[in-house]
């Protein structure tokens, strides 16, 4: 038996795929953006970057906000499982077997992976739509969520490609599942996660979906390698990365942190201010968007890193005077296209320690996004907010909003 905390990275079978056609993306924190044919890691932890009008650059990997590769075109389907480590990495793919103790994952971006289960938190079938409000961990027994809506609780007794066998309290014997009649499975033996070491990571985005934190020991055009900190490393083809971010560097996401204090509400159609907030009807996101988790998107343009959020909407963060700039693309969300009329205008605002730094004005549906690059050298408290555009007796249908690619820069 593996020793616990280790996931295995079995074969990576894949071969080294050429990046899909177009340029690599470089965004650093002074908001540039380079456009490169290749990029390597240096050993003194610079990018160099080869440039599509043949010059060359580097960036410190503390100063870079993202690298993007181009959109890669395949036919091959993401997976029908996510599985989310107790570290908040996802893997992305098929079952390909398993036991009471460890499942076996095909992933089309990294091979046949191995992991032991006290290290998953769940497994998510997304094809698998359920009804009601999805059932939370427990201590001592694995939950089953059907995408009938029915909740069982147990334990899981094996895993194979075709299906998952588990106890089931609810039928007193063991039931074998099909894959198509799961939404959702917890578990409840988790181990803690594994250390973040100190120094810079990076967090890998495969093009179908698997995200996976550690330490990046080469990037060259051919691959990626990544030393996750389960203490595996792994050389993902550059053709199956969709971008790498950095942790630890000048650069840190509001989707990252967790703020101090939410506040959100809603008004229904109609209703006035004399009748009051009403609960919120679609919670702010984290890297996706407020119905699903397809990307944010702003005008056509997806973003891998931002907050979905639906008016009224204000959160507030602790910074304590560690950053220098706060920048983040503003607008409606794509998903709030609308079926006939337009929605009603939405109204980004900034503000650091109670003085209004930023305020959009009102933004229509076709308005474009509002770029928002504002000084917070020294600032304490950070509050953003999404709020109604318009008359408030309009009500707020539609009221999509996004903070894209919304940063914090030391």
């Amino acid at each position: 038996m593996r020793p616990p905390g280790v996931l295995a990275f079995l074969g990576l079978l894949l071969p080294c795929l050429p990046a899909a056609a177009g340029d690599i993306q470089v965004l650093d924190v002074h908001n540039k953006t380079y456009a490169a044919r290749q990029v390597a890691l240096e050993d003194s932890g610079d990018l160099a970057l080869s440039l599509v009008d043949g010059g060359t650059a580097k960036v410190p990997c503390d100063e870079v906000a993202e690298v993007a590769f181009p959109r890669l075109a395949s036919s091959r389907k993401a997976g029908q499982v996510q599985v989310i480590l107790s570290n908040h990495d996802l893997l992305v793919g098929d079952l390909a077997g398993g036991t009471k103790s460890a499942l076996s994952l095909k992933s089309p971006d990294l091979g046949v992976i191995d992991c032991l289960l006290e290290q998953v938190q769940r497994l998510v079938f997304p094809g698998n739509k359920s009804t009601g409000k999805a059932p939370e961990p427990r201590p001592n027994e694995d939950v089953l969520w059907r995408s009938t809506g029915d909740t069982d609780v147990g334990a899981v007794t094996g895993i194979e490609a075709d299906g998952i066998r588990f106890q089931s309290s609810l039928f007193k014997r063991e039931v074998r599942l099909d894959p198509g009649e799961i939404a959702m499975i917890l578990f409840s033996e988790l181990a803690p996660p594994p250390d973040e070491p100190e120094g810079m990571l990076a967090i890998v985005e495969c093009a179908r979906g698997s995200r996976l934190t550690g330490k990046l020991t080469s990037l060259k055009p051919g691959a990626v390698t990544l030393t996750t900190l389960y203490g595996n490393t792994l050389s993902i083809p550059v053709g199956s990365v969709a971008s790498i971010f950095f942790k630890n560097g000048r650069c840190v996401y509001l989707s990252d942190l967790v703020p101090a204090k939410v506040v959100e509400y809603d008004y229904f159609p109609g209703s006035g201010p004399a009748d009051g907030p009403g609960e919120p009807l679609y919670p702010f996101q984290k890297d996706r968007g407020l119905q699903d988790a397809r990307r944010i998107s702003v005008k056509g343009k997806e973003y891998r890193k931002g907050l979905a959020v639906h008016s009224y909407c204000e959160l507030t963060y602790a910074l304590d005077g560690k950053f220098k700039r706060f920048l983040s693309a503003v607008g409606f969300e794509d998903q709030a296209e609308p079926p006939s009329d337009p929605p009603g205008p939405l109204r980004f605002a900034v503000l650091a320690d109670g003085k209004k730094l930023f305020d959009s004005g009102p933004l229509k549906w076709e308005s474009k996004p509002a770029e928002v690059d504002v000084p917070v050298e020294g600032v304490k408290e950070l509050r953003i907010v999404c709020d109604f555009g318009g008359d408030i007796l309009d009500g707020n249908i539609l009221g999509r909003g996004a903070w894209a690619g919304a940063r914090l820069i030391r």
